[in-house]
C-alpha cells in the first residue's frame, strides 16, 4: 500500500513574520526543517531567517512568506521555495530541465519513503545508491543537488555520530557506495551547520559529529554561541587605538579566548606602540 504524502499548505492568517522559520524544539530531527536549512546554508542565504522555536506548534515547521500574508508548512515547500529565490538554485537543482525533474523526482521518492520504518528506508535508499553511485558521486549532476540532501534527511538525518553508527548498522559492509556517500554527506559544512541551528535552536543541546572531537563545556554562566559550527568560527581582537593594554581589557580577552577554545580561532591583533603582535 502506497503510504500518503503530506500535502504543503498555504495558511493564509500566518502568525508569521515575513522569513520567519519556526518549529517545534521538541519534535525529532527528522520532523525539523533540516533540508530547508541545509539549503539556506549552501545558497549562503541563511541569514535572510529569522529561525524562532514554538512549543505549540504542531503542524510541522513553517516559514512566513515576504510578503506577510501566509506561510509554508513541510520542510520540502520551504527547501524548493528557499532554492529557487537563490541566484545558486541550478546548483542545488540541476543545470538543465531533465537533471532539475530527475532532482525532483529522487525529492518525491525520498518523501514517500519517510512514512516506513527506519530500516526499511535504509534498505531501499541503499539498494538504489548502490547502483546509481558505482561510478559517479552525487544522485544528479556533478554537484550537491536537492536529491541528496532529501535522501540523507530519508536515512533519519544521520549527520550526528549516534544516528550515523545506527544506520551503518543496517548496512553492514556490504553498501559501499551508499557508506561513501553518507560519510561525504556528514563532512559537508553545509549539513553540520543546519544540524546545529536545527538541535541547537533550545541553547541546551550539544552537536556531536564525532565523538572524539567534542565542544568543550561551557563556562558557567557563559551562553552557546548561537548557530556555531566546531571549527568555522574565528574570533577576532580587534586593534587597540590607545596603543597599550590595560585592565579593562581583560574580560574581554577572557571572553575570546573562551569561545576560541570551543568552536574557534583566536586572531590576536595588538597594536602596541605601533607595532601589531
Amino acid at each position: 500500500k502506497t503510504p500518503k504524502t503530506t500535502v504543503p499548505t498555504r495558511n493564509p492568517s500566518s502568525p508569521l513574520s515575513p522569513n520567519q522559520l519556526s518549529f517545534n524544539p521538541n519534535d525529532p530531527l527528522t520532523d525539523r526543517p533540516v533540508v530547508a536549512l541545509t539549503i539556506a546554508c549552501l545558497t549562503k542565504t541563511i541569514n535572510n531567517y529569522n529561525i524562532v522555536s514554538d512549543h505549540n506548534r504542531f503542524s510541522g515547521a513553517a516559514l512566513g512568506l515576504p510578503n506577510g500574508k501566509g506561510e509554508l508548512v513541510g520542510d520540502s515547500a520551504m527547501a524548493r521555495y528557499i532554492a529557487r529565490r537563490s541566484a545558486s538554485a541550478n546548483l542545488l537543482r540541476g543545470p538543465d530541465e531533465e537533471q532539475v525533474a530527475t532532482a525532483e523526482s529522487f525529492v518525491d521518492y525520498a518523501n514517500a519513503l519517510s512514512k516506513f520504518q527506519l530500516i526499511r528506508r535504509v534498505k531501499a535508499i541503499s539498494s538504489t545508491l548502490d547502483r546509481l553511485l558505482a561510478e559517479k558521486t552525487y544522485v544528479v549532476g556533478q554537484s550537491m543537488t536537492m536529491a541528496d540532501i532529501a535522501l540523507f534527511n530519508s536515512l533519519g538525518f544521520p549527520s550526528q555520530f549516534a544516528d550515523a553508527a545506527k544506520v551503518e548498522s543496517i548496512l553492514g559492509n556490504k553498501s559501499y557506495p551508499t557508506l561513501c556517500w553518507m560519510k561525504m554527506m556528514r563532512c559537508c559544512p553545509a549539513i553540520r551547520e543546519a544540524t546545529q541551528l536545527a538541535m541547537g535552536i533550545s541553547n541546551d543541546y550539544e552537536v556531536v559529529v564525532d565523538p572524539h572531537s567534542t565542544m568543550d563545556p561551557l563556562v558557567a554562566g557563559m551562553s552557546p554561541l548561537e548557530g556555531a559550527t566546531e571549527g568555522n568560527v574565528v574570533t577576532r581582537f580587534p586593534l587597540e587605538p590607545s596603543g597599550y593594554l590595560h585592565i579593562g581589557h581583560a574580560k574581554a580577552v577572557f571572553v575570546i579566548d573562551g569561545v576560541s577554545d570551543m568552536v574557534a580561532i583566536c586572531n590576536f591583533e595588538l597594536l602596541v606602540g605601533g607595532c601589531r603582535g
